[in-house]
């Protein structure tokens, strides 16, 4: 087992490393880089999470693409889009993702946002009652409730 000051300098390490700018450029992580507020960057981070899996290249381009569909305003996007906004979905697939799965997903975040404060609000409140696995439970019940009220997760 690591020593706190030789774990504190190994995470040290690895996040000057993915952090630096010549590794972002490359990654999927550049996607939540093209924002500067807190919701933006928790859901763009989501959602190209969502997709990563297959090559970078891909990743990337189907991830900006859902962020243009959403007119590079996810936080707003998620908040304020009216039913004839999510028509913007119609014809996204990246793999396995569509569409439908696109809408599900943005609705249940809208719900996230609008009951629970946001995804941020929500795995810390997960995590000071249950730890890792509270954090990861209280997300998982929450973003499930999409088709009922789910009023208190």
């Amino acid at each position: 087992m690591l020593a706190e000051q030789e774990l504190k300098e190994f995470l040290d390490e690895k996040a000057s490393w993915y952090q630096a700018r010549w590794f972002i450029n490359d990654d999927p992580v550049q996607i939540p880089h093209l924002f500067s507020s807190r919701e933006d960057i928790e859901i763009s981070g989501f959602l190209t999470a969502i997709f990563a899996w297959g090559k970078r290249r891909m990743i990337l381009s189907k991830a900006q693409e859902l962020m243009e569909r959403m007119d590079m305003s996810p936080a707003d996007f998620v908040g304020n889009a009216s039913e004839r906004e999510y028509r913007r979905l119609t014809g996204f697939v990246y793999r396995t993702f569509n569409e439908v799965d696109a809408y599900y997903f943005l609705k249940a975040l809208h719900k996230v946002y609008l009951h629970h404060g946001g995804l941020q609000k929500v795995f810390y409140d997960g995590y000071r009652s249950d730890g890792i696995i509270g954090a990861i439970s209280r997300f998982r019940r929450g973003f499930s409730c999409i088709r009922t009220t789910c009023k208190d997760w």
